[in-house]
């Protein structure tokens, strides 16, 4: 029984293993309903998993240009479906942004 668990762990796990896992945490504390998955807040903490997992690809890997491409536009779209929903549910904008410690990015702008 200890032996599985060690295997199964997240320890072992591949890094697209793990961010896997995340998203799936975030779709499950972000969802107003069972199956979820397309609504504002839940589009918003899925790309900030996204977007901390590139950012932690590219500590390691600087000159990786697609990568960079790919987490401006990530970010420029968390940037938009936050406005969008601060536009539309002030409330709802105020609890995701503090669940997903946005505060000081959102501040910024």
């Amino acid at each position: 029984s200890d032996a599985v668990r060690r295997v199964l762990s997240m320890s072992n796990a591949s890094n697209a293993e793990v961010t896997q896992a995340k998203v799936a945490r975030a779709i499950e504390a972000f969802a107003s309903r069972p199956g979820d998955t397309g609504s504002t807040p839940v589009q918003v903490a899925v790309l900030t998993v996204r977007i901390e997992n590139v950012r932690e690809h590219l500590k390691q890997h600087r000159k990786d240009n697609p990568s960079k491409r790919g987490l401006v536009m990530m970010v420029n779209k968390r940037r938009k479906l936050l406005k969008y929903l601060k536009r539309t549910d002030f409330d709802m904008y105020r609890r995701t942004v503090y669940s997903l410690n946005l505060e000081k990015e959102v501040k910024d702008r």
